[in-house]
């Protein structure tokens, strides 16, 4: 039984509780049909899954159509919601619902949950979002298969002991305007007939689907650091080192994550990633150009394709080898394959063999020569030097190198600031202290930078009163900055100083009346009377 046959059934079963239900289709009159998403995986003769976007696509729209036909027999009045626009407020409501599902196959719950369970349980107020798209409640069914190929059927048949089968899950939940679940079904069907595919090749447009779905997760995730004019200048920088060939052929752009992790990685389609954490410790122009020609290495060279065709040929010469020596040819276990990303994607994000990291260490010093870049000999080392401590610390005596540092840390204030305050709050004081450094080096009269100076020399020396001088510099230079005012009172109250605690948290009260704190702030001054 295929996963469509699946949703036609498990549908098929609720129609009986929906024709008996006290209520009826009438309290749910008009229900949104949110696309499903079911996710079908291509596995090679050695165990390798691959996802498979075009056979995803099909099994999802289908899907979805048989949810409507199916509600519209039960009564409904079914709305398909393809989300062709993205949209956050369905992304968000998929995700509470798959939440809510994984909460119900969890062991708290019987192996069936029962319906009269179901009506206990909420995932929140929908009224807006039914209001927007004019509904009375939702439905979202989402699942997995996995389609073995014709040899991975070969080996396992040949195998002795227990045979791996084909995995498959499936759920479905209805919500209504308030958000209590009305209805919910899940199974592990069957799996349905074989599908005919090259599975020991790569399916090319498959990894291109996953790079624009993986931007798009990123984006509703809020991971994108919305940075357009330092976006226009990575851009400008990687252009210079790419042929006009290429830029034809991939969606060549830089692409900012708000991660402290000091990491790059490059999707098939072209687009680079680059971490805040790794840009926070660029100190010029040809550091960032290093960085950007590596990863431009591995995608004109196809390397997270070529990467995952390794792994299949790995996995089967190890299936086939393992069955000629009379063992289990379990191959690879799929499960470590189930994650927000496929296992080309993530083997692109983690790194690639040493190989193909040569091959674009390469490149990138080809392509840096190329484009008037200084020459490097050792493009292992150079990466080192840019991820360690000396390289925002270093001598900066040459004018060229000087200039070239403070354009560019201008660049980077927002990105830098980011960094300095999430070092900050994991207790890492050497990098906190050096981009402080970095960021009052461009405007010795930054609030921001100088509030987070005087928390960290308040967590290192409770104590003492060193804090001080950087709070006052901060007001010095805005006087009406609630943040400081805040931290002003709030530290001044801590060491006893009941007078300025009552100065700076009174005025800080008369700023930001509407503030979340601000029961806790009239608290500390009823203290300070």
């Amino acid at each position: 039984m295929s996963l469509r046959k699946f949703c036609i059934i498990i549908i098929a079963a609720a129609l009986a509780q929906f024709a008996t239900a006290a209520e009826g289709p009438v309290e749910m009159a008009r229900i949104g049909v949110i696309e499903a998403e079911i996710f079908l995986y291509d596995v090679s003769a050695g165990g390798v899954l691959e996802y498979r976007d075009d056979w995803s696509s099909r099994a999802s729209r289908q899907a979805s159509i048989f949810n409507s036909l199916m509600l519209a027999k039960a009564g409904y009045s079914p709305i398909i919601l393809p989300d062709a626009g993205r949209s956050r407020d369905l992304f968000r409501l998929k995700t509470k619902m798959r939440y809510h599902s994984a909460a119900f196959q969890s062991d708290f719950f019987s192996d069936n949950v029962n319906s009269e369970e179901i009506p206990m349980f909420s995932i929140g107020a929908l009224d807006s979002i039914c209001d927007r798209f004019g509904v009375d409640g939702f439905f979202f069914t989402y699942g997995y298969e996995e389609k073995f190929s014709a040899e991975r059927r070969q080996i396992l048949a040949a195998m002795d002991g227990p045979v791996p089968v084909e995995r498959t899950f499936a759920a479905s939940m209805m919500v209504d305007r308030s958000g209590r679940i009305y209805w919910y079904d899940q199974s592990t069907p069957t799996p349905g007939p074989p599908i005919e595919s090259s599975s020991e090749s790569v399916h090319i447009e498959s990894l291109m689907a996953q790079s624009r779905g993986m931007e798009w997760r990123f984006r509703h995730q809020n991971l994108l650091w919305e940075d357009r004019n330092m976006e226009e200048y990575l851009d400008e920088i990687l252009y210079k080192m790419a042929t006009p060939e290429e830029q034809k052929r991939y969606n060549l752009r830089v692409r900012i994550l708000r991660s402290n992790a000091v990491d790059a990685f490059a999707a098939p389609d072209g687009t680079i990633y680059v971490c805040t954490g790794l840009l926070a410790r660029v100190a010029s122009a040809s550091q960032i150009a290093a960085i950007l020609a590596h990863e431009l290495g591995h995608v004109i060279k196809n390397h997270t394709a070529k990467n995952l065709l390794m792994l299949k040929e790995y996995a089967r010469a190890e299936a086939l080898g393992e069955l000629s020596a009379g063992r289990s040819a379990s191959g690879y276990s799929s499960d470590i394959m189930f994650t927000s990303l496929s296992g080309a994607l993530r083997l692109a994000v983690e790194g690639f063999r040493q190989d193909l990291e040569d091959e674009a260490d390469s490149i990138a010093m080809a392509r840096m020569a190329e484009a008037g870049y200084p020459p490097v000999e050792d493009f292992r080392q150079f990466i080192r030097t840019i991820v360690g401590l000396d390289n925002l610390v270093g001598d900066a005596n040459d004018e060229i190198d000087r200039v070239d540092r403070e354009v560019l840390n201008a660049r980077l204030k927002g990105i830098a600031l980011y960094d300095a305050a999430v070092h900050h709050a994991a207790g890492r004081h050497i990098w906190t202290e050096i981009q402080l450094d970095r960021l009052l080096s461009i405007d010795e009269c930054d609030p921001s930078a100088l509030l987070i100076r005087g928390d960290m020399e308040r967590l290192m020396s409770p104590r003492s009163t060193d804090w001080v001088k950087w709070y006052e510099k901060a007001l010095a230079c805005n006087p009406d900055d609630i943040a400081v005012l805040r931290a002003m009172g709030f530290a001044y109250h801590a060491v006893g100083d009941k007078a300025n605690a009552g100065k700076y948290l009174r005025k800080y009260s008369e700023l930001a009346g509407d503030a979340p704190d601000i029961k806790m702030v009239k608290e500390a001054l009823s203290q300070c009377e």
